[in-house]
């Protein structure tokens, strides 16, 4: 990720606000889209869905909470974040999530002691979820695009599951932006 689209600048660690006049409507968001992606530099942008949250272990019984990231991202995020790769070394796709599936990052496997298969609580917005873990990331996805601090603990989440869980059937609360080039923040 090389640059980020708010309707309302945010400075917590997801970089974007949870309320709903941080959410771009999905015309909105269409037409941010289209703008960005009209320069020769832009390879790929898309809406997105962040929020803050944390995260329970079901059968550890470990949680999380501090400087989490809850990414609501679409099918074709490798546009955006470049090829995801398991801890295993294995290619995965968002795309190829079961509704009720995710992706956590090393570090938020680690302080949970989880691995796939197993069941997490998240709190996203207030309002608790059971997923799935279907597998761990070699890394953290981490934009830092608010420039406050290290996202520590990451997970992936279909973003119609997101809508389901939040009751946003539309609408993005950031646009994620990948430059021609090596970029990346």
């Amino acid at each position: 990720i090389d640059e980020a689209v708010v309707r309302t600048p945010s400075h917590n660690i997801q970089g974007a606000g949870f309320t709903d006049a941080d959410y771009f409507t999905a015309s909105q968001a269409s037409d941010v889209i289209t703008m960005v992606k009209a320069d020769p530099n832009v390879q790929a942008a898309a809406g997105e869905i962040v929020s803050d949250g944390s995260v329970t272990d079901i059968a550890t019984s470990q949680s999380s909470a501090e400087n989490v990231l809850l990414l609501g991202a679409p099918s074709n995020c490798d546009q955006l974040w470049g090829r995801l790769v398991s801890r295993s070394g294995g290619a995965v796709n968002v795309a190829d999530l079961a509704p009720k599936e995710v992706f956590i990052g090393n570090s938020m496997a680690d302080k949970l002691n989880a691995k796939p298969g197993d069941e997490v609580r998240l709190l996203v917005g207030g309002k608790p979820t059971s997923l799935r873990v279907r597998d761990v990331l070699n890394t953290e996805i981490n934009p830092n695009v608010a420039s406050q601090g290290p996202v520590v603990s990451s997970v992936l989440v279909p973003i119609a599951t997101m809508r389901t869980v939040l009751a946003r059937p539309a609408g993005f609360n950031l646009v994620y932006i990948r430059n021609q080039g090596n970029g990346g923040l």
